[in-house]
Parts: C-alpha cells; sequence; structure tokens
C-alpha cells in the first residue's frame, strides 16, 4: 500500500473528497463553467478542471494566486482556467454554471454578506449552483 501524504488541513481533505464524487454527476448533467471565490492554492479549482469544467479563481492573496497559477498551469495555458488577483465583487462574468467558495464567508460583515449573495445571484445561469 503507498503512503499519500496531504498538505491540508484534515476538513479540506474530506471537503475534496465529497466534492470529487460530486462533480463528475454535475458534469454528465450539463454544468460546465465555474467560479471559485477565494480559490486559495487552487485545490478544489483542480478537482473541477481535472473533471472537464472550465473557470476561474478569484482571491485576493497575490502569493497563493501564484501557487494557484503553478498548480493549475496546464489549464491556463490550454485557456481553461484564469487566476485573477483580485476582488471577486468587480467579476463581469455572468451565466456561469457553479459558484463555489470555502472558507469565505464566515469573513464577510452582515451588509458584504448580503450582497454577496446577491452577486451570486445574479452571475448564475438560470439553473445555476451556488456552493457555498
Amino acid at each position: 500500500m503507498t503512503k499519500r501524504t496531504y498538505n491540508l488541513a484534515p476538513r479540506n481533505i474530506l471537503q475534496n473528497m465529497v466534492i470529487k464524487k460530486r462533480v463528475t454527476y454535475l458534469k454528465d448533467n450539463g454544468y460546465n463553467r465555474f467560479i471559485e471565490i477565494g480559490s486559495g492554492n487552487g485545490n478544489i479549482s483542480k478537482i473541477l478542471l481535472d473533471t472537464g469544467f472550465s473557470g476561474i479563481g478569484y482571491d485576493l492573496s497575490e502569493q497563493v494566486c501564484e501557487v494557484n497559477k503553478g498548480l493549475n498551469n496546464e489549464y491556463i495555458k490550454t485557456g481553461m482556467h484564469k487566476v485573477e488577483n483580485t476582488d471577486f465583487f468587480h467579476t463581469t462574468e455572468n451565466n456561469v454554471d457553479i459558484i463555489i467558495s470555502s472558507h469565505v464567508i464566515e469573513h464577510l460583515s452582515d451588509n458584504m454578506l448580503e450582497n454577496f449573495f446577491i452577486k451570486c445571484n445574479n452571475i448564475l445561469k438560470e439553473g445555476g449552483l451556488s456552493l457555498v
């Protein structure tokens, strides 16, 4: 048996395992484009990209955006993925199938939280999913 080493917190390992099991279903049902808010090192984006999705990761940290770009470089080269070191509230994207965000909303004020969900609702296409 091969020993596997993770560079993630246990909750993130479990979360990623659940996402891996669910994304094939979403892809098989016509979901194609995603936005990841607070994309961090790009681990969740990679799961989606490996399944055939295309998308954009937004994060406020320049340092983790660079890590994300390294992890998902092959998808960036093919145009399937972009990493933006900017605030999600400034995006002009629309008609996306999935918005995914992990460990972000707890950092928002009540006013920002309401605006966050309004923004998500405005850029999701009809039938899109917000996984926050």
